[in-house]
């Protein structure tokens, strides 16, 4: 009958909506339970995958990355991942995988997580200079100095870019020279340009050196404080009476204008005893003078003086500190006096 029809296809259409408002047609993930697994599947850290950290040079920074993945390709978090480096000179990496690039060349990046491990080669390519940074921007030495000079070679980001050697050269050696460690001796009088170079990368700076102090005095002859005694006789007077003749130097002092100019005063002293008492006796007091022309050493900024005023007699000068030492001969002897020398204000 039409009427009991319509009410049975009423009654399925009810009872098939009921049914499919009560289905859970979601899609599953790996280890949910179904209706025909209730018991979750357990997931295993299966692959380990490292990201590409990109172009590295010298200097850089960069913090790695590395995706574990289950069994279904589905990636894990809070897996531990421990990181290491097959050569450490190369680069260096912390436990939480910032990794700091060291020099140019090829290392081995291996990441472990849950026993699975992965590995990436890297390249590191050196990192291009841009500019030279010197410790110094100009130098006013006088002959016989010494000091030291250092370069920084640095990135067009500024950053300090370790291992890159230097090359120096002075434009006037013969006023100042230059070792390869950077180290600048003070020669003759003059100016220089000091070039520190690596690649096409340069950094000048100028040198000027003043000849030496115009004046010194002597602080001491031999390593003995002034005055000192430089010559010692033992003598016998008519009488029989022993005696000693004392010659002291008193004081020195030296004089550079272009040329040296040196005076000595020694005191001739007669020294003996009577009653018990050491008696001196000031026999003579005279000075000794030199004049004549600087010869300079450009190898280590010590000079030659030729003296002018007794053929064939030179003294030698070297840098000492401060100040200078000179060996001066006393013309028509041997005797040779060191003497260490202090500028005179």
């Amino acid at each position: 009958m039409p009427g009991r029809t319509y009410r049975t296809a009423a009654v399925l259409l009810f009872v098939s909506v009921l049914q499919g408002a009560c289905s859970d047609t979601s899609p599953t993930q790996p280890g949910d339970p179904t209706p025909g697994n209730p018991t979750p599947i357990v997931r295993v850290a299966t692959t380990v995958t490292i990201a590409d950290p990109g172009p590295l040079t010298d200097g850089d920074v960069r913090t790695l990355q590395a995706t574990v993945a289950d069994q279904f390709g589905a990636p894990m978090t809070g897996v531990p991942v421990q990181w290491a480096l097959s050569d450490s000179t190369r680069a260096s990496l912390t436990a939480a995988g910032v990794l700091r690039a060291h020099t140019e060349g090829s290392t081995t990046v291996v990441a472990t997580a849950a026993a699975r491990s992965a590995s990436r080669p890297l390249t590191i390519a050196r990192h291009p200079a841009a500019r030279i940074e010197l410790n110094h921007g100009a130098l006013d030495l006088v002959v016989g100095a010494q000091r030291q000079l250092a370069a920084t070679v640095r990135g067009a980001d500024d950053r300090i870019l370790l291992g890159r050697l230097v090359t120096w050269e002075s434009s006037q050696p013969l006023v100042a020279r230059v070792a390869e460690s950077g180290a600048i001796v003070a020669v003759s009088p003059g100016q220089t340009t000091v070039t520190a170079r690596f690649g096409a990368v340069t950094a000048t700076m100028q040198v000027t050196v003043a000849g030496y102090a115009d004046r010194y005095q002597a602080v001491t002859v031999d390593g003995r404080a002034l005055p000192a005694v430089v010559e010692q006789d033992d003598l016998t007077d008519p009488q029989g009476y022993p005696y000693q003749l004392v010659q002291r130097l008193e004081q020195a002092t030296v004089q550079f204008d272009g040329r040296y100019s040196i005076d000595l005063t020694l005191g001739l002293y007669r020294r003996y005893s009577f009653q018990g008492n050491v008696i001196e006796q000031l026999v003579q007091r005279q000075v000794l003078r030199d004049r004549g022309a600087v010869e300079y050493n450009w190898l280590d900024g010590s000079a030659r003086l030729e003296s002018e005023m007794v053929g064939g007699v030179q003294h030698q000068l070297r840098p000492e500190g401060s100040g200078v030492r000179i060996a001066f001969r006393i013309p028509g002897t041997d005797t040779v006096l060191g003497l260490s020398m202090r500028r005179v204000p």
